[in-house]
């Protein structure tokens, strides 16, 4: 304020549909003439907001429509302008949802894949295991999309058991590091076979539920 900047208290992240919140105090002898709110999608899109009073604090609600980072210009009555930058997100449900889709639509390679079973990339650094996680637990917050759930079981089973563990066998677990085991890969795996198990035997392919914690 000292040096003629407005202080401006903002939350970093809205959503779609939502509005950017803003509280703006503005130094001495200056006025807010003209709120700029930028975004880029097949192009840069601006919309102006003017017709502020002379008030030394004012308090923006600012509607947005799209998804992306949000650039506000604030213009000021000496021409100078200030800058913020909002984050704005589809609603979690929406993002996990989209997330679980695009694993299940384009990275499951299914039965005749390369690596037959695998969510791609494949690494023996677990992301695999990460992704079948991810769609299970979107599955049981929401509406459950049997065939992602059997696309994880098909995984579980015929991937997940093959590669970590010698002929599938649990108590055998392979060393895929050298002479060393990653103990975050066993939270990895027991997390996806506990998730299993919440699943009522209606969405299973494989195994009844109990099956996947015994």
């Amino acid at each position: 304020m000292q040096l003629g900047h407005p202080h401006v208290d903002f939350s970093p992240m809205t959503l779609v549909g939502k509005t950017i919140e803003a509280d703006v105090v503005l130094p001495e002898r200056k006025k807010l003439e003209r709120v700029d709110v930028m975004h880029f999608s097949d192009e840069v899109i601006t919309k102006s907001y003017d017709g502020f009073d002379a008030t030394f604090k004012q308090h923006l609600s600012l509607p947005v429509a799209d998804a992306g980072e949000h650039k506000v210009n604030l213009i000021l009555s000496d021409g100078t302008v200030d800058t913020f930058i909002v984050n704005v997100m589809d609603a979690l449900p929406k993002v996990l949802q989209d997330r679980a889709n695009y694993i299940c639509n384009v990275l499951y390679q299914g039965e005749d894949g390369e690596v037959p079973y695998c969510f791609s990339p494949v690494s023996n650094q677990g992301e695999s295991l990460g992704k079948l996680n991810l769609v299970l637990q979107t599955n049981l917050l929401g509406k459950v999309d049997r065939g992602q759930v059997q696309k994880v079981e098909a995984s579980a089973v015929h991937y997940i058991k093959e590669k970590w563990f010698e002929d599938g066998d649990f108590m055998r677990p392979k060393k895929l590091y050298g002479d060393f085991y990653r103990v975050m890969d066993f939270e990895y795996i027991g997390h996806t076979f506990y998730l299993l198990s919440k699943f009522s035997d209606s969405y299973l392919a494989l195994n009844h539920a109990s099956t996947y914690m015994d």
